[in-house]
């Protein structure tokens, strides 16, 4: 739960998949609420996260690419950790789904090996985004911005029971921004960043028991694209590797899905969550090859790319008592489809004279093919979580899982197809005592995978490497004081991490 004016949550779904608080959860959680959001006037999920202990944003810089370059406790989480109302988020290439922060009721950060619920995903953890849903509270908000550098944004929230019934409620967030950022080609024109977003949802409550919320989503962002700075001699300069009028980004993208929950009585409850979403990409880009007569020379890249991805998250929750022992049994199948259509090419651009650069200069369509494949992903994984408590003090989580996953790349430049499939188990075991003072010591062993998607050479068989594995050791102790609107985290831990691909330097 959380406050609508509080930095804090007390509780979270995304650690264990049920409602519980942080306090019993064996892992080192943050949760950002709305009102820190706000106060930040975080303007992307990169900025929301700058202050999450664990967390480094913004590995190469502000990108007004737009995406979220994220480190885990050391681990790189742009691409891997990536979750949505409990769903993975897939990316393939440049190709990912981006989050509106005006449309997030908070952000979760599951901090170490998280695989036993999610499934693949790299040692550092997960990080899951909360949409804003439907309120039985009616709510209006409109928000205009003027900001540094041209920019201009209007965002709208609007929310309130569609009949007086209440059973039906809906809700619609959009946001329209016409921007540009801090970088500048030296002829004056700025590198853009602009947004379209509108997401509206509806949610069904005939009853305490049964809640339906149908999620809708659309997304159109453009910018400049990739900024490169010349540098001469060691030393940057304000000259850019591209040209205004051919670095670009634009990705357009769309989703539907729905989350559903029903209660049938006290002991059982079952969830269902589904999400379907398509994005397509493109990248104009420029970079320098070298010198020649005329100057610096160059190369003009174009990154064509398309995406459909489905995931779906089947649960059944058991609350019942062994003697004096107290269990919260959870079931899971979850699957995850992708399909990624790439098409990559390069060609020539006119070189650049770094003592007279002259800007906004054609440049031809790159047509000769770099990449040209289709990829497919497949994985599916059955869990199982016991959180067991004995008087009201002693919580004991144990989980385990199986995936069977598939990855297929058809290569059509080479005519050729690649296949990878397996299976892996992770599992999890946890101890919290929590004491009436707040204190709370905990202890924590769990597993990661994440599957190598490449291959050895040809000469080795051409066979498979096995999956990343990852395995952290934790402990620590969570302090939440009684009555006060805080909560504290110290934690110790150990984190390996291994079958790590390097480049073979003797073949």
């Amino acid at each position: 739960g959380v406050a609508p004016d509080s930095y804090v949550a007390e509780a979270s779904r995304a650690g264990t998949k049920t409602d519980t608080p942080i306090l019993e959860v064996p892992q080192s959680i943050s949760v950002v609420t709305r009102a820190q959001m706000e106060a930040q006037n975080a303007q992307s999920v990169t900025e929301v996260l700058r202050y999450v202990p664990g967390v480094a944003v913004e590995t190469y810089g502000v990108d007004p690419k737009g995406f979220d370059w994220v480190m885990l406790r050391g681990f790189n989480a742009q691409a891997t950790s990536d979750y949505k109302d409990g769903l993975r988020q897939i990316t393939s290439g440049y190709t990912l789904f981006r989050s509106e922060p005006y449309a997030l009721e908070r952000i979760e950060v599951l901090r170490g090996p998280s695989s036993v619920l999610y499934g693949q995903g790299d040692a550092g953890g997960v990080i899951n985004r909360v949409s804003k849903l439907p309120s039985a509270t009616p709510q209006y908000e409109a928000e205009l911005e003027y900001g540094s550098f041209q920019r201009k944004q209007a965002a709208v929230s609007l929310t309130r029971p569609a009949a007086e019934a209440g059973t039906l409620r809906y809700r619609v967030i959009g946001v329209a921004r016409d921007a540009n950022t801090q970088f500048t080609y030296p002829n004056g024109d700025r590198i853009a960043d602009d947004r379209l977003f509108l997401a509206p949802s509806l949610t069904w409550a005939p009853s305490a028991a049964t809640r339906f919320t149908l999620q809708t989503e659309y997304l159109h962002d453009r910018s400049g694209g990739t900024i490169g700075t010349v540098t001469i001699n060691g030393k940057p300069t304000d000259l850019r590797n591209g040209d205004p009028d051919f670095n670009r980004y634009t990705q357009k993208q769309k989703s539907i899905g729905y989350l559903f929950e029903h209660r049938f009585n006290d002991t059982l409850q079952v969830r269902q969550n589904l999400r379907y979403g398509q994005v397509d990409a493109l990248l104009d880009n420029i970079l320098l090859s070298g010198i020649g007569p005329a100057g610096l020379t160059r190369t003009a890249r174009r990154y064509d790319e398309s995406m459909t991805a489905l995931a779906l998250d089947n649960q059944a929750q058991l609350d019942f008592n062994t003697g004096p022992l107290a269990h919260t049994l959870l079931l899971g199948l979850d699957f995850n489809r992708s399909s990624a259509d790439v098409s990559r090419t390069y060609g020539p651009a006119p070189s650049l004279n770094p003592y007279d650069p002259v800007y906004g200069v054609h440049v031809p369509t790159p047509t000769t093919p770099m990449a040209n494949y289709l990829e497919t992903t497949h994985q599916t994984g059955l869990y199982v979580q016991d959180q067991v408590r004995l008087a009201e003090r002693w919580v004991l989580t144990l989980g385990g899982r199986y995936d069977w996953y598939r990855q297929k790349n058809q290569n059509r430049l080479l005519g050729n197809t690649a296949d990878q499939d397996g299976s892996r188990f992770s599992g999890r075991a946890g101890l919290n005592y929590v004491m009436p003072n707040g204190l709370a010591p905990y202890v924590r062993y769990a597993q990661s995978f994440l599957p190598n998607p490449r291959v050895t050479r040809p000469a080795n068989g051409s066979a498979a490497f096995a999956p990343s594995r990852g395995r952290q050791w934790e402990g620590g102790i969570k302090f939440q004081p009684p009555g006060s609107n805080a909560l504290y985290t110290l934690g110790v831990l150990d984190i390996k991490k291994s079958n790590l691909l390097t480049n073979d330097l003797h073949n």
